[in-house]
């Protein structure tokens, strides 16, 4: 996981936890429970995914049965069009390889689960257009399903091993980011911003939640620029900040020596001590 995905996942469960604090004022709208849920959902995934990539880095042990759970309600997702598909047709074949269910599911052993999701995935996307049309089935529950798929798969194989997979994992966990993303930026925003002046305390909670705290990033080299030139660039721009601020040290040494001598010479003259407090007293006796 990059930098700029844990921010937008830290920010993710920041919004989530909002929700819930505040449940009591939305969870009798089912439209606004649906979708918490459906945040809920996507973020349990890419949690499961991120524990999944430091697996090799940190020694935690990814629960197997968990990923093979968020991959099964993924593959029912999909199981549902395509059996209303094969009933219309009166495909058998197409039915009989679409009908699955959770507990027949979570009873195979890895690698036939994992050749159950691939094949209903291959038949969702050779029936992609007609199932979107007509039988309810969606983009994004398409790509949750290859996620998760490709999340189950590389968590089976041995450690450090298919890397190709491996990086293919971290562009949909960026996908999967994006997407939750969206459903904050499409409904929940202008929701929380309608109620802002009926309920201030959640509308203020959600928007320091929702505050996306984006990571510090090197200088990009320009175009054409090698690397050895942009370090060197970067170098000298680190080199002219640190000779500005060493430069502003001396000035101010400097001024401060200045004013401690002259503090100096007019306290060693009397005549001008005297002028002072003259002055000085001039100046109190002044009217307002």
């Amino acid at each position: 996981m990059t930098k700029i995905q844990h921010s937008w996942l830290t920010m993710c469960l920041a919004v989530l936890a909002c929700l819930d604090r505040f449940a009591a004022l939305w969870n009798t709208q089912a439209a606004l429970l649906r979708r918490r849920n459906e945040l809920g959902e996507k973020l349990d995934l890419i949690k499961a995914i991120t524990e999944q990539q430091q697996r090799d880095r940190t020694g935690i042990t990814v629960d197997k049965d968990r990923m093979a759970g968020l991959l099964v309600d993924g593959m029912l997702a999909v199981a549902g069009p395509l059996r209303a598909l094969a009933a219309d047709r009166t495909d058998a074949d197409l039915r009989q390889r679409s009908v699955v269910s959770r507990t027949s599911l979570l009873r195979l052993r890895q690698n036939l689960l994992e050749e159950r999701a691939n094949s209903l995935y291959a038949l969702a996307v050779q029936n992609q257009a007609i199932l979107i049309a007509e039988y309810g089935l969606t983009l994004e529950i398409l790509g949750s399903l290859e996620t998760r798929r490709v999340a189950f798969k590389v968590l089976v194989t041995a450690p450090r091993s298919n890397m190709v997979e491996r990086t293919r994992l971290t562009e949909l966990l960026d996908k999967e980011l994006r997407s939750c993303t969206e459903v904050l930026k499409e409904f929940f925003d202008p929701i929380v911003a309608g109620v802002a002046v009926e309920k201030p305390d959640f509308a203020r909670e959600y928007r320091l939640a929702r505050a996306l705290v984006k990571p510090a990033v090197r200088r990009k080299k320009a175009k054409g620029e090698t690397k050895a030139e942009a370090k060197a660039k970067t170098g000298k721009q680190a080199s002219k900040r640190s000779n500005g601020t060493a430069g502003a040290s001396t000035a101010e040494a400097t001024n401060s020596g200045a004013t401690t001598e002259s503090a100096r010479a007019t306290s060693a003259d009397p005549a001008n001590t005297a002028g002072s407090e003259a002055n000085g007293a001039h100046r109190v006796a002044l009217p307002n």
